[in-house]
């Protein structure tokens, strides 16, 4: 992709493959068209999506990438980006489960204490939040039932692992996993502008109306258009999904040389989605992992800079900047009287030490910020505060070791993978310190968090993992499935 992608051309010479790669294509298709059109019920895109897995067993861990893209639409209810992703989460795990645990095994001493510590840390809110419950130290909300948050937490990071594994064989692994993007980001931009055009409540399911903050989708900001949320109910979750799904590509292609026109694809892509969204975290992401591309390759540093001056001076004088600026919420978003600072400072204030360093439990924030202001917020916003203020000192622990690993792994890979990493530092330690942090949540985007994860884990350890997704040979160099290499 932009520059670095295994081409959609089909190389093989048997018109049985050829046929193969057409199916993907297709099936693939069909559950988008499912999700959008939801002719006969609010479950269609469900439906299609067990078909397909019927008819191309292959293809389930890309239909739960899939899915995961699709928080609400007309034929797939809010709920079933749960549901869904939980039941071909499970066939998935159930496929893989044994090889995950030699998998695992194999990893690394620093990615192994990361994926200890996190699973101790969720077990360990679960319990403290039916204990601060019982002792009335901090009453927990009903709607954040605690040992449901905490199952579907350890879920996405098992899921993450078995689609990992489900794709690191799989020859046309980049192939499908690009369908999978293309497909959703189209299609997202597709639904952004019929909402623009019709109305917002269209390609919603009733539940989604419901549930979607309908001022940001319909009032016009100065650049003229609301923000736009694709098949999400909030702007900044598709975005964040596509990012996601880009790195997992260039996790796959993490051998790979980065290249100039992959730069140049990237930084106008950063700003198409920092457009649709308006999020200044997106901002802030696309920006510092632009500038890590650069870093690694220092020939593109003058032609680099030169391309995002030129990209931001048409923006600026196309836009104007008090239109970017007011869009963006910069002066609202950083003032002392908007929800984020009076959430953070409230929390800065009100908590105790013993609160940060045991933690309030997963249900306590709603609590908290309902007494507090009278509106209720699932998180404050911040891994600063976020973190010890629902695991306590575990969840600190948590970040410090997942900040080692990704050091490591900088340190130790080159190029794309390198690249990849540097991202996700940017995304979890910088970008996350003005959103919720995603790392060790239970929400799709989870899974799809530790799917890259346990891909960055994988690729270039020191026994040289390499599998046949990264180079598209029947018997990659150090594959992991035992055959001979080929005379």
């Amino acid at each position: 992709m932009f520059g670095n992608e295994v081409s959609f051309r089909v190389e093989s010479p048997g018109g049985i493959r050829r046929t193969g790669y057409w199916a993907d294509a297709l099936l693939l298709l069909v559950v988008v068209v499912a999700c959008d059109a939801g002719y006969f019920s609010e479950l269609d895109g469900v439906i299609a999506a067990f078909v397909v897995l019927v008819l191309r067993f292959e293809l389930l861990p890309y239909l739960v990438i899939e899915l995961a893209g699709f928080q609400d639409d007309r034929g797939f209810d809010s709920i079933w980006w749960y549901g869904a992703v939980v039941a071909f989460g499970v066939i998935a795990f159930a496929r893989h489960a044994p090889e995950i645990i030699r998998d695992v095994r194999r990893q690394s001493l620093r990615f192994r204490a990361l994926l200890a510590v996190g699973v101790i840390a969720v077990i360990y809110a679960v319990s403290s939040s039916y204990f601060q419950e019982s002792f009335g130290i901090h009453l927990q909300a009903k709607a954040r039932e605690p040992i449901i948050v905490g199952a579907l937490a350890l879920a996405m990071i098992g899921f993450g692992a078995a689609c990992w594994t489900g794709m690191r064989d799989d020859r046309r692994a980049g192939f499908r996993l690009r369908l999978v993007f293309w497909y959703v980001m189209i299609n997202g931009v597709f639904v952004s502008i019929a909402r623009l055009l019709f109305g917002y409540k269209l390609f919603l399911s009733p539940r989604g109306v419901a549930e979607m903050d309908v001022q940001q989708l319909i009032d016009n900001t100065p650049l003229g258009f609301p923000r736009l949320s694709g098949t999400y109910l909030t702007p900044i979750g598709f975005a964040l999904y596509l990012i996601l799904i880009l790195l997992l590509i260039h996790v796959l292609d993490g051998k790979r040389k980065l290249r100039f026109s992959f730069g140049v694809g990237y930084t106008f892509f950063g700003i198409l989605l920092s457009a649709m969204s308006l999020s200044k975290g997106i901002a802030i992401y696309f920006a510092l992992s632009s500038a890590a591309f650069v870093a690694i390759r220092k020939r593109v540093l003058i032609p680099g800079i030169l391309i995002v001056l030129i990209a931001v001076t048409l923006t600026i004088y196309f836009l104007g900047a008090d239109a970017l600026l007011e869009s963006f919420r910069v002066q609202s978003g950083t003032s002392t009287h908007s929800y984020r600072a009076l959430a953070w400072l409230a929390v800065i204030h009100r908590f105790s030490a013993l609160d940060w360093i045991f933690g309030t439990g997963y249900g306590y924030w709603p609590v908290f910020f309902r007494r507090n202001f009278g509106w209720t917020l699932s998180d404050p916003h911040s891994y600063i505060l976020s973190i010890p203020g629902t695991y306590g000192f575990i969840g600190v622990v948590f970040y410090m070791l997942l900040a080692a690993f990704l050091a490591e792994r900088a340190l130790a890979t080159k190029e794309f993978l390198r690249w990849v990493v540097i991202a996700l530092i940017a995304m979890f330690f910088i970008a996350d310190a003005v959103s919720i942090p995603y790392v060790i949540g239970n929400t799709p985007i989870t899974l799809i968090i530790w799917v890259i994860l346990f891909g960055v884990a994988s690729v270039g350890e020191p026994r040289e993992l390499r599998y046949k997704a990264f180079s598209g040979e029947e018997n990659a160099p150090g594959d992991l499935s035992g055959a001979a290499p080929a005379k």
